[in-house]
């Protein structure tokens, strides 16, 4: 144990500590000196070593940087209806102005051989800007007229509400910027983006599906054209082929004076030429090109409609 903790080759009892240390007993010796190569145990401990206390997670996703007090406010309602509070009018009515464009720009009406104009504008009576509404906890008796997008989607999917109030967020930060350039951009334009994809095919589908009380997808060209074609023979149009048929299509119907028709080919004819303008706006509103005649044959035939023909 000298040896150890004492460099002289004097018989001694060793520093107190370390007899206690130890479980030494002592010889009744005089204690011998520290040497000056021996430490005690304080001087053992390092020297000039700071402790670095770990510092407090900050939450900094509420921190928003070059926005006004009004949108961090909205952000923060927009966090709060997460949680299924109530979304004020005004936050509504922004994101409608954002989100009814996006979804006509979104959604490929060549494609699907629709007028967009038809089916998506604010004097459609099938999509409007007014038909996007938002999810309340409270009983709603609004009424709404054509195709209804409620949003979120899912609102009992709490990953699809979380998603879509994240998508919310980004269109008020991205109008506000102008661009998808800001912090943490990426996180929202992702959420955004498929949010937008849902949306747009859940229009979609809902227009195909709207003609019918049974929900399913339903193309009315056909029968429009059925009925056109009619009321061009009751009118006298040559149809005796299919070009002629097309063609007649488009006439106008010659005011004649039926007298030595039944009553019942009056009163057919006459509820024909009443409604002959909402059954070419079906035909036009459905075939959204410029060779009407060739898109025509395709449709009917229910083969898609080739490239040449969409433009």
């Amino acid at each position: 144990m000298i040896d150890l903790w004492d460099d002289g080759d004097e018989f001694c009892d060793l520093r107190i500590e370390l007899h206690t240390a130890f479980n030494l007993p002592a010889i009744g010796v005089n204690i011998k000196p520290l040497s000056k190569n021996t430490t005690t145990v304080e001087e053992q401990k390092p020297k000039n070593v700071s402790v670095i206390e770990p510092k407090p997670v900050v939450n900094t996703s509420t921190k928003l940087e070059g926005v006004s007090d009004n949108l961090a406010k909205k952000i923060e309602i927009l966090k709060n209806w997460n949680n299924q509070d109530t979304l004020p009018q005004d936050i509504a009515q922004d994101l409608r102005a954002f989100i009814f464009p996006s979804i006509a720009q979104y959604i490929e009406w060549d494609n699907e051989m629709l007028l967009e104009k038809t089916f998506a504008s604010n004097t459609s009576k099938y999509f409007k800007q007014r038909n996007i509404v938002f999810y309340s906890p409270r009983v709603t008796r609004e009424t709404i007229a054509g195709v209804k997008l409620t949003l979120p989607l899912n609102p009992d999917d709490k990953d699809d509400f979380l998603e879509t109030a994240i998508a919310f967020q980004g269109i008020l930060l991205y109008s506000h910027y102008k661009h998808w350039k800001f912090k943490d951009s990426n996180f929202y334009f992702l959420a955004y983006s498929k949010q937008l994809e849902k949306w747009s095919q859940y229009v979609l589908t809902a227009i195909c599906r709207y003609p019918r009380e049974s929900g399913e997808a339903w193309n009315p060209l056909p029968a429009a054209v059925e009925l056109l074609s009619i009321s061009s023979t009751m009118a006298g149009h040559d149809t005796n082929s299919l070009d002629k048929l097309i063609n007649a299509l488009f006439l106008d119907i010659d005011n004649q004076e039926n007298v030595n028709r039944a009553s019942s080919w009056k009163k057919l004819f006459d509820t024909l030429k009443k409604h002959r303008q909402d059954l070419l706006d079906i035909v036009q509103s459905r075939i959204a090109c410029t060779n009407l005649k060739t898109a025509i044959i395709y449709r009917l035939a229910n083969l898609p409609v080739p490239k040449y023909a969409q433009h």
